[in-house]
């Protein structure tokens, strides 16, 4: 894969109760992947753009935690990640939870202050995370 030629994924997850959390595929340290997620929501009535927090807990135990803005539409929401941010999904081998939470707000949430905005809806999906097929460099 050439520099200029980038994977893109896309994923959607169901909002309603009881749905079962689709599961994204990656190999361990994948740099050239985008990812498209789709919210579906019936109902779902938004004008202009939400901040998104994305978050799970790594088999290693370290955090995930990627904050960006969705884009509206009819009964979607649709939530891009670029490929820093698939590189910091991609980074520890194994099976994990992550969570996608949408605030309504547009911007100015943080680590710190984000128990203080109303979420709009938050759905789940698995990351799981192969080995690659090359040997890492020691350090």
């Amino acid at each position: 894969m050439s520099a200029i030629e980038m994977l893109s994924l896309q994923l959607t997850l169901d909002t309603h109760p009881g749905s079962v959390p689709p599961v994204l595929h990656l190999k361990k340290g994948s740099g050239s992947v985008s990812l498209t997620v789709y919210f579906k929501m019936d109902g779902l009535v938004i004008d202009g753009s939400r901040t998104v927090i994305v978050k799970g807990t790594r088999p290693d135990g370290s955090e995930l935690y990627i904050s960006t803005i969705s884009i509206s539409g009819t009964n979607t929401l649709r939530i891009s990640l670029a490929a820093a941010n698939m590189r910091k999904m991609a980074e520890v081998a194994g099976k994990y939870l992550v969570e996608v939470t949408i605030f309504d707000v547009r911007s100015g949430i943080n680590r710190r202050n984000v128990s203080a905005h109303d979420t709009l809806t938050t759905a789940k999906f698995y990351v799981d995370v192969e080995d690659s097929a090359y040997r890492e460099e020691e350090t």
